[in-house]
């Protein structure tokens, strides 16, 4: 390829046009003799966006220095101008781990402009035109890949066939190999792959003369406008910043929710004397701490008694041998009977107390073991009671709480806090003595451990967009940051240890003058005092030069790790999305609910914080049951948002009816279960492929390798090494997007819940596939209530009803082709921004199955007339 050349990569799923680009970024290895040259810089645009935890600019920029023309030239190439002008804070609003408050066709969109603004030789673009609909897309196929990079290296993924006319060179791939290769009117004529591909595309599009004159008439209208539109830049800017307003009031709303990232919580102070009691409470209850308590307590005196019986007993030696003559000159009737014992009653004397001293001493030892054995264990229950009330809460929590808290953050606290609480903790609350130093120690530990949660949420977002940072030549920028992150993190943890040695100097120093006085103190009153209080008091004093420090930090110590246990603690008592409380006054639906599938939305608008606006606002539509209901509208209308407050993940008011029971009546638990949904972006878990498809292991291998088979899945995985037993690697990055979404789709058909929310599933399959999930969809679920989110209008054009929204408001919501008849309807307008086979495509189908519709309807008003007779 040469400067200048539109290289465009099509094939079905799971083809290898995603790795074909890895292998340019050389994140595959060569494996073949083949060579590979690359001449130029490269930049990345993912087909799973890659946001982090930043503001819009600092996204774009990613470690470039700012020039406002080209800044001005990437955003506006990316449909993102308007945007940043309605945003509280223009490109400096900050989006959130990940991007939270960005929709999936946004993002792309940054990423796309992260590399326009790069200016680099070559563009590998991998399927960004999937996540935004038909109008921005056109906008951007035409205004940024046809205008702005048309004099670059432009390498494209794309399942939209019908851009392959502009490109200079077309790659079809299947199987890991490109099986054709070259301009689109030499490959439709000539290559065999090729063109099947492209006719069974077409054959969905069909592109066949409309009979109907009203029809024709329609067609023309619309051709004619999207002519008009398609001819002058001008307008093109214009339909970019059509299609964002109707999202751009819905966007200001989310951001003032997610603007800005809440601050770690900070505490200032000592720590709470119940947070001791919480956490034994949480190992061993109140009696076990009672018990633990006298345990502590009988074992120190245990040992204090073996000291004192060995003093008493050097005593007795002493006298006995006359090496202590004031003492031995009849100080007491004991040492006088001692005196004058005989040798084999002092033997047995002499014995017993060696009995004693041992008996002491084994005693002290055992329950020492006891002790810890039992401490030990206590701690290791009251942190995993402790953990796992964490993780309960975390489980259950508020949408929001991940909003607005970056996974770094959280993997603190389920890391080195649980580390501190699981491992340093126990041993050195066997030595608690509090301190001087505590209070700022303490203070220093909190600023540590608040200053680790950057180090970990960058390194954790550095890792998923690594292939990114590459591709872009930013590892210094990255390392940099990070370094960033680790100074300021040091900082606290320097002071934290300096403090320490400070404070263990000292001590060691109180420690000498202790002894230098205590050694005074003997020679000068040594006539008075007896030989073997001197030496235990020596010997204790000698102890404690070695000891006294160590006890010290280790009582500090005690007091720095229990801020872990408070910092989890605080995780520990996070808002529950359903309080335990209110279960018990919750309704139990029956166990076939719901049996028909209907839904109702009364006067609903929901919310994803009491603290921002209203995302929707006084929804009322009726669904009935086993009815198709497409939901379509510009990027962040509030499509999403919908199926969000459906399956009530944050705040809502009004009500939603489903079979007549009010979803607010009943718990979360029972509704969820009682939905299937196949997300926007496909979720996979770090097992086997079999647990991935059927979590709870409710199917047998028969029922699975069908749900399989109807998402074309069966063949690929038959081929797997180890087929259902396969390992998923973490997020499921050992398959394709397009697979990750149909082994999610399968997982769906699985269920067989009598309502299925689709949220864009198929936005990143070929239109192949797209074709046969939808037939799938429409076979398997035909009794079903489906709920489905697209961007390509034709995926939804056969569905019972349309629901279109703007800004958080139903616009229109009925049969395609009643709106498509009314040319001042909204999804008329969306229609006629598709190319114009599309739009003949869409008014046929929808006059099609609107026809259809209207016969059965008919058929059943006549059984029914026919049963009344």
């Amino acid at each position: 390829a040469k400067p200048g050349d539109l290289v465009a990569v099509v094939g079905p799923v799971a083809s290898g046009k995603s790795s074909l680009l890895q292998l340019l970024l050389k994140e595959m290895t060569i494996t073949s003799k083949g060579t590979m040259t690359i001449d130029g810089t490269c930049s990345y645009v993912p087909q799973q966006p890659w946001i982090f935890s930043s503001s819009i600019r600092e996204n774009i920029l990613f470690g470039l220095p700012y020039e406002a023309v080209r800044f001005s030239e990437a955003v506006r190439a990316s449909a993102l101008d308007t945007d940043l002008e309605i945003l509280p804070h223009g490109e400096w609003t900050l989006v959130g781990d990940n991007g939270v408050a960005l929709s999936g066709g946004q993002k792309a969109r940054v990423n796309l402009a992260r590399a326009l603004y790069r200016n680099s030789d070559i563009y590998l673009l991998d399927d960004p035109l999937a996540a935004v609909d038909t109008k921005v897309g056109k906008y951007i196929f035409q205004k940024c890949i046809r205008n702005t990079l048309k004099s670059k290296i432009v390498i494209l993924v794309t399942h939209h066939v019908h851009f392959l006319q502009s490109a200079t060179k077309i790659l079809y791939v299947d199987h890991g190999k490109i099986v054709a290769e070259g301009k689109y009117h030499e490959l439709i004529d000539k290559n065999e792959f090729f063109t099947n591909f492209v006719t069974e595309v077409q054959h969905q599009k069909s592109v066949e003369t409309v009979s109907e004159s009203n029809d024709k008439l329609k067609y023309r209208q619309l051709s004619s406008q999207l002519d008009s539109v398609a001819d002058d830049e001008h307008d093109n800017t214009k339909v970019a910043l059509l299609s964002s307003n109707y999202e751009n009031l819905w966007i200001a709303d989310t951001m003032k929710t997610h603007e800005i990232q809440e601050d770690e919580a900070k505490v200032i102070g000592g720590l709470n004397s119940k947070l001791f009691v919480k956490y034994f409470q949480a190992g061993t209850g109140y009696l076990g701490m009672i018990g633990l308590l006298c345990l502590f307590t009988l074992t120190i005196v245990l040992l204090l008694l073996s000291d004192w019986w060995l003093a008493r007993w050097g005593k007795e030696q002493g006298i006995r041998k006359g090496l202590n003559e004031e003492i031995s000159n009849c100080s007491s009737k004991v040492d006088q009977l001692i005196s004058n014992m005989s040798t084999v009653e002092w033997n047995h004397r002499r014995n017993n107390n060696f009995y004693v001293y041992l008996t002491l001493n084994v005693g002290g030892f055992l329950l020492q073991a006891v002790r810890i054995i039992l401490f030990t264990l206590s701690c290791s229950i009251a942190a995993r009671s402790v953990h796992n009330k964490m993780f309960q809460a975390i489980l259950y929590s508020k949408v929001h709480f991940f909003d607005t808290n970056p996974v770094g953050r959280i993997i603190n606290r389920f890391s080195k806090d649980t580390e501190n609480m699981d491992e340093q903790l126990p041993m050195k609350f066997l030595l608690y003595i509090r301190s001087l130093y505590a209070k700022p120690a303490q203070d220093l530990q909190r600023l540590e451990s608040q200053a680790r949660s950057p180090v970990y949420s960058h390194l954790s977002s550095t890792l998923d967009g690594i292939t990114v940072v590459r591709a872009f030549h930013s590892q210094t920028q990255c390392t940099k940051q990070f370094e960033n992150y680790l100074n300021q993190h040091t900082k606290p943890y320097w002071l934290l240890m300096t403090v320490d040695r400070w404070s263990g100097i000292r001590y060691d120093w109180m420690s000498a003058a202790f002894v230098t006085f205590l050694v005074v103190t003997s020679l000068i009153f040594h006539k008075s005092l007896q030989s073997a209080k001197i030496t235990v008091a020596l010997v204790y004093s000698l102890t404690l030069i070695g000891q006294f420090q160590w006890m010290i930090r280790l009582g500090v110590e005690v007091m720095l790790q229990m801020i872990s246990v408070e910092r989890i603690s605080e995780y520990c008592h996070l808002p529950l999305e359903e309080e335990p409380n209110q279960k018990r006054h919750l309704e139990k639906p029956k166990p076939h609910w719901p049996h028909s599938g209907e839904i109702s939305f009364q006067n609903l608008s929901f919310r994803y914080s009491e603290q921002s606006s209203w995302i929707l606002d006084k929804i009322n539509i009726q669904i009935k049951p086993s009815e198709k209901v497409g939901i379509v509208g510009r990027t962040g209308a509030g499509k999403s948002s919908i199926i969000q407050a459906l399956f009530r993940t944050a705040e809502l008011d009004g009500k939603i009816l489903i079979d007549g029971i009010d979803t607010q009546t009943i718990s979360l638990y029972d509704l969820r279960r009682r939905l299937s949904i196949i997300p926007q972006d496909p979720v996979l878990f770090d097992d086997t492929l079999r647990k991935n498809v059927d979590p709870f292991g409710e199917f047998s291998d028969v029922e699975i390798w069908n749900a399989l088979e109807e998402v074309q899945l069966k063949l690929s995985v038959s081929s797997l090494p180890n087929g259902l037993q396969q390992q998923v690697t973490e997020g499921g990055s050992n398959f394709s997007v397009g697979e990750r979404q149909l082994i999610c789709l399968a997982r769906a058909l699985l269920r067989k819940n009598k309502i299925l929310v689709i949220d864009e599933a198929t936005a990143n399959v070929d239109m192949r596939t797209d074709h046969l999930i939808q037939q799938a969809l429409r076979k398997k679920f035909k009794n079903y209530t489906v709920l489905t989110i697209a961007h390509r209008l034709r995926t939804v054009i056969d569905n019972d009803r349309i629901l279109v929204l703007s800004n958080g408001q139903v616009i229109d919501f009925d049969h395609p082709y009643i709106l498509l008849s009314n040319s001042n309807s909204y999804f008329y307008e969306m229609v006629q921004q598709t190319q114009k086979s599309e739009i003949h495509h869409l008014m046929k189908q929808a006059k099609k199955y609107y026809k259809k519709k209207d016969v059965q309807q008919q058929e059943q008003q006549q059984l029914v007339f026919e049963s009344t007779l």
